[in-house]
């Protein structure tokens, strides 16, 4: 009688866990061109990035990692790569910027390898392939371009995470990371951080 009783229990908690995970599943929708070109455009504007430098046309898939149980403190991530815990603990005016329920979908998003590029019309930069600026670096030995991660949305996609690369010669590149928060349809940079500096 009790095994019955277990597992009639196990079954609808699985079944709860299940339905809840399609939930979840279902929410989530690739955010469109236009949002992720109206992010690079806020970023480019409000930060006064220079008009002159050309930008990657591919955005760079973020990686999402997690630090582990270690007593050894984890090295500074690669470029691309954001520890879930660090986007987790951030504050921005005394509030979680990603929330707990917000990780599924940062997770989901970090896996989901969109064809996209940089709109030319909205965006009035230079645009290089990748491709094309290792040409030029390595005929003239020269190299200055800015790559922007794929952005990543909260769950109510009113929040985004966003990563930019000043990919240049010497000593003068460094990374940056963008949190934007969507106020009255525009997308407003909230807060920026130095992620590393050459």
């Amino acid at each position: 009688m009790i095994y019955k009783k277990l597992i009639l229990l196990l079954t609808i908690g699985l079944t709860f866990f299940a339905c809840q995970k399609r939930n979840n599943e279902q929410d989530f929708v690739v955010p469109s061109d236009n949002e992720i070109n109206k992010i690079i455009q806020a970023v480019l504007i409000q930060d006064s990035l220079d008009e002159s430098t050309p930008i990657q046309w591919e955005l760079k898939n973020p990686k999402i990692a997690e630090r582990g149980d270690s007593e050894i403190p984890p090295p500074p991530p690669m470029p691309g790569t954001i520890y879930i815990d660090d986007l987790l603990s951030r504050k921005i005016d005394g509030k979680f910027f990603i929330t707990p329920s917000d990780t599924f979908f940062i997770k989901v998003q970090s896996l989901i390898h969109l064809d996209f590029k940089i709109d030319s019309v909205l965006i009035k930069n230079n645009f290089m392939t990748e491709d094309a600026q290792q040409d030029k670096f390595e005929k003239t030995g020269k190299i200055n371009y800015y790559r922007f991660t794929k952005p990543l949305f909260s769950k109510d996609k009113k929040k985004a995470y966003i990563q930019l690369d000043i990919i240049c010669r010497r000593l003068c590149g460094a990374g940056l990371e963008y949190f934007l928060i969507k106020r009255n349809n525009k997308w407003i940079i909230a807060d920026t951080r130095q992620r590393w500096i050459s």
